[in-house]
């Protein structure tokens, strides 16, 4: 069986972890809050998941720097989750520039970005 884990920060309004609350009712995945991230090992998965609402124009930056830090192997798959009703500005490009960089030096085998505005079948 495919083993999922999602590393997420949400304040706010907890948008992002009612989301993904959600989720994890319907699918066996582990939620893990960055901030109680001081060391982990992602080999047991086969999908890391990136949430975040957006704080001051970006993803979180605990979560940034977490997502800057992990190396994923040639298996393992990344995604994104981010809870914003805007559409005005690029809101995940220092996340996805992240992904990008580590598929382009083969640091990762898979990455999937799903976005755009509200009712867009994201899901």
């Amino acid at each position: 069986m495919k083993k999922t884990i999602i590393i997420y920060t949400s304040y706010h309004h907890n948008n992002t972890k009612k989301l993904l609350d959600e989720i994890s009712k319907k699918k066996n995945i582990k939620l893990i809050k960055a901030e109680n991230v001081k060391s982990i090992n992602l080999d047991d998965y086969d999908y890391i998941g990136f949430a975040s609402g957006i704080y001051a124009f970006d993803f979180s930056k605990r979560l940034i720097n977490l997502a800057k830090n992990i190396k994923l192997k040639d298996n393992q798959k990344a995604f994104l989750i981010y809870t914003y009703g805007c559409k005005l500005k690029q809101y995940d490009k220092n996340i996805t520039d992240i992904l990008k960089h580590q598929v382009t030096h083969n640091q990762v085998g898979h990455a999937y970005l799903f976005c755009g505005p509200r009712g867009t079948g994201k899901t």
